[in-house]
This record gives structure tokens, C-alpha cells and sequence, in this order.
């Protein structure tokens, strides 16, 4: 299994759960430290979504993929639609024709702060289509 964007909470789980189902596990992580954990069927690509080499390291022979992007404010261009094309560009290389991807989008205040309901965990997107890969 290939995993993107492993080192968050949520990125973590599906790494811990496939790491002990005696599962392969590659994961992409800009700082690997912050995985933390170690495994002898865990292999760590130190790299970026820009990164297309790292991206293909990780895909190369995985059955599928998990992609969990996500993203602060403020960005320059469009971070994770390109990461993403990226990934979907090595899977179609390498053949892997599986991908769970969750991404969230939430609405932003004034100045690009947080809504309130965000902040309060609450992440309200009224009008934000989903879109499929």
C-alpha cells in the first residue's frame, strides 16, 4: 500500500491498521520523523507531492494508494491538485488501479481565518461540490 500525507493523525491510522494486518506500507513524508513509527514492512520516501521521483518510488509495485491531502492557508498555486495528478500519473505507470482519497474543504473567514465553526470542529462547505478524480 502506498500512503500520501501519512504523518497526520488521520494518516497515520490507515498506516498503523495495514502495518498490522502484516501489510507493506510505503509512505511520502516531507519530515519522516513525524510518522512516528517504525516497522520492517514500513518504508519511508523522504520527498513532496511536487516530487514526481518520490511520488513514483512509493506507487511502484503497491497494490493501491491512500492519499489523505490537506492543506493550511496561505498557499501559493494549487499544491494538492497537482500532488494529485501526480500520484494518479504514477499510478497509471505503474499500473495500480486503486485509490481511497479523503480531502477536506472548509470555509474561510475574513483575512483567510477559520470560520468559527470551523475552529469549533464543525467544517461547513455549503456549496462546494465534490469532485471525483
Amino acid at each position: 500500500m502506498a500512503v500520501f500525507r501519512a504523518t497526520g493523525k488521520t494518516g497515520r491510522l490507515p498506516v498503523a491498521q495495514a502495518l498490522q494486518a502484516g501489510e507493506t506500507v510505503r509512505v511520502l513524508a516531507r519530515n519522516p520523523a513525524k510518522l512516528g513509527m517504525t516497522d520492517e514492512r514500513l518504508a519511508v520516501v523522504t520527498g513532496e507531492l511536487s516530487d514526481v521521483d518520490a511520488i513514483e518510488k512509493v506507487v511502484a509495485g503497491a497494490d493501491g494508494v491512500v492519499s489523505l491531502p490537506g492543506q493550511g492557508l496561505p498557499v501559493k498555486g494549487r499544491p494538492i491538485a497537482h500532488g494529485t495528478q501526480n500520484i494518479l500519473a504514477a499510478m497509471r505507470k505503474f499500473g495500480v488501479g486503486r485509490i481511497v482519497a479523503i480531502a477536506t474543504a472548509c470555509r474561510r473567514g475574513p483575512k483567510g481565518r477559520a470560520d468559527p465553526a470551523v475552529q469549533a470542529g464543525h467544517c461547513l462547505c455549503p456549496g462546494v461540490p465534490a469532485r471525483s478524480l
